[in-house]
């Protein structure tokens, strides 16, 4: 691999595998909330807010590590 290689096919499945995996994860999260607390409308809300705002975090989390990487 060169120094102008930006895609490779290997990385690229592992990434497709993460990603499927985390929004199986957010979908499952979701679905919970709305069977679990299907009356409590601002309770589910809040809680889907929740889950949305963990997902971001986690993903600006991931983006800066893997810009340290590179510029390291």
């Amino acid at each position: 691999m060169g120094g102008t290689d930006y895609f490779s096919i290997p990385i690229f499945f592992i990434i497709f595998r993460e990603t499927t995996e985390a929004a199986i994860i957010v979908s499952v999260l979701l679905s919970f909330l709305n069977q679990v607390i299907a009356e409590d409308h601002a309770m589910r809300r809040r809680l889907s807010r929740q889950v949305w705002g963990g997902t971001l975090l986690g993903l600006l989390i991931s983006l800066a590590i893997g810009a340290a990487f590179i510029v390291i």
